[in-house]
């Protein structure tokens, strides 16, 4: 399997996301792909969290 590359500015948003790193990997390589505007691709998967994150609780992230 390829090696999963972050871009600059991808790896700048994990933390203002709230994610990890192997997080997003784990996303990429697992979750389902579905078309999204302008001809991209997106994927996403809910992670169990239940604590605070920038003054909110959340049950996910």
């Amino acid at each position: 399997m390829k090696p999963v590359r972050l871009s600059g500015h991808g790896r700048a948003n994990i933390r203002y996301r709230g994610t990890t790193e192997q997080e997003v990997i784990d996303v990429i390589r697992a979750a389902n792909w579905e078309a999204a505007e302008q001809g991209r691709l997106e994927c996403r998967k809910d992670f169990e969290f239940r604590g605070d994150w920038n003054g909110r609780f959340y049950a996910t992230k």
